[in-house]
């Protein structure tokens, strides 16, 4: 399992470097954030942004609705405040 807790200032972008390509490799994806307007937005690999409405917690194949990789993940903030954003990651290392 693989946890990072980051803390995104307003306006601002943070790509963290997962080097996750295999997605089939993960059992599950947490992310969670302390504001839930919308304008915390998510981005996995080249997939689209969502932005959050709530806390993510998906498994199996439904990780896959995030995007094809887990190479890089970013989150940006279109908030006017600061934002604190966790994620956790499990799966298999072969």
């Amino acid at each position: 399992m693989t946890g990072a807790s980051i803390a995104v200032a307003k306006g601002a972008k943070v790509s963290l470097a997962l080097q996750l390509e295999h997605i089939d490799k993960l059992k599950f994806v947490y992310i969670a954030a302390d504001s839930y307007s919308g304008k915390i937005k998510i981005k996995a690999g080249a997939a689209d942004e969502i932005g959050l409405e709530g806390p993510v917690i998906l498994f199996g194949a439904a990780i896959g609705l995030l995007g094809p990789s887990f190479a890089t993940l970013s989150v940006t903030n279109g908030g006017a405040e600061p934002a604190n954003v966790e994620i956790m990651i499990g799966g298999q290392l072969s």
